[in-house]
């Protein structure tokens, strides 16, 4: 799958292209054409567009290649720290039951680097700030591979999903403030990833 599966964002990232706004949302979030290629995403991403019960990615527009974007830090209120990458559904992932156009995306290949430079792997953390109750997202895979998703607040939740191309939906019984995303078996691991329509009820 390697390069074609990967894209990005911005705020306080930087998009390319003559005066092409890429990052777009309710707010009119814009970047800054900075001379690279039409498309391209540089700098470190942090969307603000808002504070959203509900983060499906489809507020901006992105590129469709790891190596023209940037790893996600920020969007609508919730913080990644990671590797993952906002990509379009052109990427070729395989996969259903998303939200379209966008899902934060994750490949382990060796010629999936972002422009930061950074890869795009697991594990990751998922930040809402303070306790969220009723959190779900939705993650899939062609692979087959299983993921642990993990829930923590006051106590902590665990989940052991065995991924598909159809996108399943994880659902935390307890408050959560950050959710971690992992391999569960490293003789098998997690290489190819989408993450879609994070969302909460309070």
């Amino acid at each position: 799958m390697g390069k074609r599966i990967g894209a990005m964002l911005v705020g306080c990232a930087i998009v390319a292209a003559a005066s092409v706004a890429l990052a777009i949302g309710a707010n009119g979030a814009t970047g800054v054409a900075n001379g690279a290629r039409d498309g391209a995403v540089t700098g470190r991403a942090v969307a603000n567009v808002g504070i959203s019960q509900r983060t499906n990615f489809d507020n901006i527009r992105v590129p469709a290649v790891f190596e023209e974007t940037v790893s996600l830090h920020r969007l609508n209120g919730v913080s990644f720290k990671g590797g993952g990458a906002v990509v379009n559904e052109a990427g070729g992932f395989s996969i259903s039951g998303y939200s379209p156009p966008n899902f934060l995306a994750f490949n382990c290949a060796d010629d999936a680097a972002t422009a930061d430079p950074r890869f795009p792997r697991l594990p990751e953390t998922i930040s809402f700030g303070r306790l969220r109750r009723g959190v779900k997202l939705d993650v899939g895979s062609f692979t087959g591979t299983v993921l642990r998703v993990k829930g923590f607040g006051a106590t902590r939740e665990r989940h052991l999903v065995v991924l598909a191309a159809e996108m399943a939906t994880v659902s935390f019984s307890i408050p959560v403030r950050t959710v971690t995303l992992s391999s569960a078996d490293k003789s098998s691991p997690v290489c190819v990833l989408a993450v879609d329509d994070i969302r909460y009820t309070s």
